[in-house]
């Protein structure tokens, strides 16, 4: 708590000094880069202290989570150091605001969606009711599209000379192709079309 308070605290006066600095033209004063260059180092001195005490711990959840939260405090040390300065040195006011949106989402959005992870992960291994059905509706998402792009795959090069793009090639003068129904490996057809002999072994994928 006293960490994220002292964190807004820095963020407000920094974006009100640089609001200051914009409106008289004049450069940003540098211990406000000072501050997010040091606020960096302690990022990167936290990673460090937590990822010698993540192998120490009793379980692989909280040593995968102890890794996790240094590598995030690794990014951030890197972004306080060598990127957010130069940004807030060339950046105008929305680019605050672009800021603060992110930083709400990332503490929003990114526990969140940690916690249910963990939560639906933990339920698949469960003995519950409906464990199939439960499985089948979380791996659906995953499964749709490539199921959908298959059918739609399917339909455009159909071997039927009525198929979409037999379809195509007869408007244009040219004869329908077997396409998924031909046994011929693509090689071979391509072979045939320059009038060459190609071998079995390189006939390629029908």
């Amino acid at each position: 708590i006293v960490a994220a308070a002292l964190g807004w605290f820095t963020y407000s006066e920094i974006q009100l000094a640089y609001a200051e600095a914009l409106e008289e033209g004049e450069s940003l004063a540098i211990w406000a880069q000072m501050v997010t260059i040091s606020a960096g180092f302690v990022l990167l001195l936290l990673s460090w202290l937590i990822w010698r005490t993540a192998a120490q711990r009793d379980s692989n959840l909280q040593t995968g989570l102890r890794f996790f939260a240094a590598i995030l405090l690794m990014i951030g040390g890197w972004v306080l150091i060598s990127e957010l300065p130069v940004v807030i040195a060339e950046g105008d006011k929305d680019w605050w605001i672009s800021l603060r949106t992110t930083i709400f989402y990332v503490i929003g959005a990114l526990p969140a969606e940690l916690f249910f992870g963990l939560v639906l992960a933990t339920l698949l291994y469960q003995e519950i009711k409906a464990k199939g059905l439960f499985r089948m509706i979380f791996f659906l998402p995953y499964i749709t599209p490539a199921v959908g792009a298959a059918a739609v795959f399917k339909v455009l090069f159909s071997g039927n000379p009525t198929g979409t793009i037999n379809t195509v090639l007869a408007s244009v003068g040219l004869q329908p192709l077997g396409w998924l129904n031909e046994p011929n490996g693509v090689n071979q057809l391509i072979g045939e079309a320059l009038k060459l002999n190609i071998p079995d072994w390189a006939a390629g994928p029908s």
